[in-house]
């Protein structure tokens, strides 16, 4: 496409080439000997919330905000509101809002803190750090869940 609109080839080539500090690693033919499998979601949600109430409430969690997401009929209803009559589009119902807030801040305590953990050789500081913010995702989830109702 470069080329024919009267850019030289080798210069359109250029454009395209990996940074002369960026080195393409070369696959190892032993990496997949012995491996095990990824989890499924399903599994990885299911581990994720074993410490609640009821633990499958997060597989429930992502079916409804996978709805929103790939834009299906339940998920064009979450995202319309009637207010005195008028149909408002575009906003999240409460449930579904108090949902997505729960469940991204469940997230971030996880990743943040993990994260913490692994950059600091898991030192006693950042496991610390990482407890608390599982128990503030944990007080958001508590709050949430009288909006959202699962769990």
């Amino acid at each position: 496409m470069l080329v024919g609109s009267g850019v030289a080839r080798a210069d359109a080539q250029r454009v395209f080439e990996l940074p002369s500090n960026v080195q393409l690693l070369v696959p190892h033919s032993d990496i997949a000997r012995g491996r095990q499998a990824l989890p499924s979601i399903s599994s990885m949600l299911r581990a994720m919330g074993e410490p609640f109430a009821e633990p499958g409430w997060l597989d429930v969690a992502y079916s409804l905000l996978s709805q929103v997401t790939h834009s299906t009929p339940i998920g064009h209803m979450h995202t319309m509101l009637v207010r005195g009559g008028v149909w408002y589009g575009g906003e999240l119902t409460p449930e579904m809002l108090a949902l997505a807030l729960d469940i991204a801040c469940l997230a971030s305590a996880h990743l943040i803190g993990l994260s913490a953990v692994v950059l600091t050789n898991m030192s006693g500081q950042a496991q610390l750090y990482h407890e608390g913010l599982k128990r503030r995702a944990w007080r958001v989830h508590r709050a949430a869940q009288f909006v959202h109702g699962l769990d």
